[in-house]
């Protein structure tokens, strides 16, 4: 019987390893810039809280602590990173005692509530 053969070179791009760098801690009504690297292009998600949602460079702003997604894109193939931007609360400051003074006058105040 008759054959046939036929060779072909297949290249297997990787897929990207996309980071994410800048604090993941923020203080209520707080920001901070985020820096995608390891790839081309990027989209970020969910767009809430996010200055953009292309782009290197971010500016997340969130009010809740919130999941996000970071997928990189280099040529066909991407790379996805899942990170946290944790939202602390403020802390309650409190002065003591509720005093009234006289002009030219003096008083001792004690201030708490944060570390």
């Amino acid at each position: 019987g008759c054959s046939a053969s036929i060779t072909q070179n297949i290249t297997v791009t990787p897929n990207p390893t996309v980071n994410v760098s800048g604090s993941l801690s923020i203080c209520s009504l707080g920001g901070t810039s985020l820096s995608a690297s390891g790839a081309s292009s990027y989209v970020w998600s969910p767009s809430v809280g996010l200055s953009s949602t292309t782009g290197i460079l971010v500016t997340a702003s969130p009010t809740n602590t919130t999941i996000y997604t970071l997928t990189g894109f280099s040529g066909l193939c991407s790379g996805q990173r899942i990170f946290t931007v944790t939202v602390n609360a403020l802390p309650t400051m409190l002065i003591s005692p509720n005093t009234t003074i006289c002009s030219g006058g003096f008083a001792t105040l004690t201030i708490g509530g944060a570390s």
